[in-house]
């Protein structure tokens, strides 16, 4: 487990969460006391962000996979399930995803943005998930290595 707590939509209590990562490589950043989704993002806009596949090599979750680079950007596998009792709330919010064809975004840093992406046919894709898996948030810890962002400054 790589983390605990509570899951808030845009400051609104959801339900606690565990976050899991598979690999060795520690979490690249510092999470808070709670995960704040304040944005959503289409599956259409994250197709044309994020490189396909990011995880050719298997799935993070089965395969223990490092973080991915692709360019300029390092991509961390995460899972996320609901704590205890309250995973109908994860299940809501999971649906709610799928429906509406959408992936939350978590700001965890300013430099580090948390995409919550449901299974699909985008985690298929992407190569978080295989076709068969159970449905599921998988969270993609996204950022700039650290010369790309000396670049920007």
């Amino acid at each position: 487990m790589l983390w605990s707590g509570p899951l808030h939509n845009k400051q609104k209590y959801l339900a606690d969460v565990l976050l899991t990562s598979f690999g060795d490589a520690p979490f690249p950043c510092p999470i808070g006391n709670f995960i704040n989704i304040t944005a959503k993002t289409s599956f259409a806009k994250l197709r044309n962000i994020l490189p396909v596949p990011i995880f050719p090599g298997g799935s993070p979750a089965q395969d223990s996979l490092p973080p991915a680079h692709h360019g300029q950007s390092w991509f961390h596998y995460c899972e996320i399930s609901s704590k205890d009792d309250q995973q109908n709330h994860c299940k809501k919010l999971l649906q709610y995803f799928l429906n509406k064809e959408w992936a939350g975004i978590v700001d965890v840093t300013p430099e580090h943005k948390l995409y919550l992406i449901p299974t699909s046919q985008l985690s298929h894709d992407l190569g978080l998930s295989h076709c068969g898996e159970s449905a599921r948030l998988h969270g993609l810890l996204v950022w700039k290595s650290p010369a790309a962002a000396a670049q920007l400054d």
